[in-house]
């Protein structure tokens, strides 16, 4: 698997990950690369009880992943939420108990289990607007409502400020579809390029 481009879209619900995550794709398939795109769960068979579970739910997200992984043969695969998200929600349903060495140690174990992103597009946009994109969602699930709430915005605020490295690009998606698409194949053909020259 190490030999696979991995491209991760995070942020909060309402962002626009699956938006430009699609984007994206379609951009590199018109320019003759050969892309995949999966949600976190784009298997869509998670039990009831693994959904009320945090332990549960995470083991089903990460085996998700991990299958996607292994049976995927495309260089580049792009995720709408990653080994970041599954952690961060056990640790939101759990209390987050842990000290910041401790879920950065969880999380490279999971990144050696899986693979780390190549690059990480962590998208960012006002409350105001990100409110009135969740409702304008055919379905809104508690995951979309809770992540209106102040605490879990603090939250995630403060997680992905501790587990951002290099691989990270904070993309604000309050600007135009232009400009924000233009930002984002600027970073992939960064990838692509480097993988071509080898």
């Amino acid at each position: 698997m190490s030999s696979k481009k991995i491209i991760v879209f995070e942020g909060l619900d309402g962002v626009g990950k699956t938006k430009f995550s699609t984007i994206l794709q379609n951009l590199l398939l018109k320019s003759n690369i050969n892309v995949s795109l999966w949600s976190i769960d784009s298997h869509f068979n998670i039990t009831e009880k693994e959904k009320n579970s945090p332990h549960l739910s995470f083991n089903y997200y990460i085996e998700s992943l991990e299958k996607r992984l292994l049976s995927d043969n495309n260089k580049y695969i792009i995720f709408d939420r990653y080994i970041p998200s599954a952690l961060g929600y056990k640790l939101l349903r759990d209390g987050n108990q842990k000290n910041a060495n401790d879920i950065l140690e969880e999380l490279n174990k999971l990144y050696e289990r899986l693979i780390k992103p190549d690059i990480t597009f962590l998208l960012t946009t006002p409350h105001k607007r990100r409110k009135k994109n969740i409702f304008l969602k055919e379905t809104i699930d508690n995951y979309d409502r809770n992540s209106l709430d102040y605490e879990n915005i603090i939250f995630w605020n403060e997680y992905y400020k501790l587990i951002s490295d290099e691989s990270f690009f904070n993309i604000t998606t309050n600007l135009s579809e232009e400009s924000i698409t233009n930002t984002l194949l600027n970073y992939i053909y960064l990838i692509v390029n480097d993988t071509r020259n080898l």
